[in-house]
């Protein structure tokens, strides 16, 4: 057997047996248990009164997959599923103990529940909206605060509801080629979308997604930051650039841009091109004075 197995006296709890696998798992070898009782070689850690009552049990009744703690020869303390049952032994009541040590899983699920926690904190506390979708179905399986203050959707609302049923895009060519880019590339990072909020008003924003398996269901990872306000600085700054700030009229730099492209193009193509300057008396002083 892969698990260590036991077989001691029901009353005396004596080792009569141990097999391989006890040794590899616990580091005691049959001379040094033959003989002797579990309290006596220290296999269980705990406290005395919890060494007698697990002997007690073991005895009197046995034990069906109960996880204790084990003593490992070089004093590592080891979790394991015990379970326990009476046999007899040339006429002898004795007791068969089968250990399954479960340490490594026990840490790789208190990783795993550490992973999961430290996600659903960074998940939930994300200034940007972050939502987990069905990949097939695009039905929404969580969504943050984040979410709910960019759309002004509560969860309630969209939780169990597909995309489509929320209409949270403003434009479906820009999702398709969303999805076609994520099935090329297997991630898209800071792509450019429109989104719609619960008022009907158009949002820009900046979406990253990540395939992503819960519970052997393939889902998207959605991260998006409303970039609505930095798009339109950006078209502030660039109108600003261009244009006169009295008169909002397009300036010298517009001009003389726009006359170099028809220039270029009048010659392209072989056509003239007419230029008309027109001046204003005394402007001078209204572009001083206000």
């Amino acid at each position: 057997s892969p698990d260590p197995i036991c077989v001691t006296h029901q009353d005396s709890g004596l080792f009569i047996e141990i097999n391989s696998s006890f040794t590899q798992t616990f580091g005691w070898s049959t001379a040094d248990v033959i003989g002797r009782s579990a309290d006596e070689i220290g296999l269980w850690d705990a406290s005395a009164k919890s060494l007698r009552r697990i002997e007690q049990v073991i005895r009197e009744q046995g034990l069906n997959n109960v996880a204790i703690l084990v003593q490992h020869k070089d004093g590592q303390a080891l979790t394991c599923v015990i379970s326990s049952r009476q046999i007899s032994v040339g006429d002898q009541p004795c007791i068969v103990t089968t250990l399954r040590d479960i340490t490594q899983q026990q840490r790789s699920e208190a990783a795993l529940k550490a992973s999961e926690e430290k996600f659903a904190k960074a998940f939930h506390s994300s200034p940007d909206a972050i939502t987990i979708t069905e990949r097939d179905t695009g039905r929404y399986l969580e969504v943050n605060d984040g979410f709910c203050r960019l759309t002004g959707y509560r969860a309630d609302e969209v939780v169990g509801k597909t995309v489509y049923q929320v209409g949270i895009w403003a434009e479906e060519k820009q999702r398709s080629a969303l999805l076609a880019e994520l099935q090329i590339k297997g991630r898209v990072h800071h792509q450019e979308m429109l989104g719609r909020n619960k008022r009907g008003e158009i949002l820009t924003v900046e979406v990253s997604v990540e395939p992503i398996t819960l519970n052997e269901t393939a889902c998207l990872l959605l991260t998006a930051r409303d970039v609505s306000l930095l798009k339109n600085a950006e078209a502030q700054i660039r109108h600003l650039a261009y244009h006169d700030p009295l008169t909002d009229l397009p300036n010298r730099r517009r001009f003389t841009e726009t006359l170099d492209t028809e220039l270029r193009r009048a010659e392209r193509f072989g056509e003239s091109l007419a230029l008309v300057f027109v001046d204003l008396d005394d402007f001078k002083r209204v572009n001083d004075r206000y």
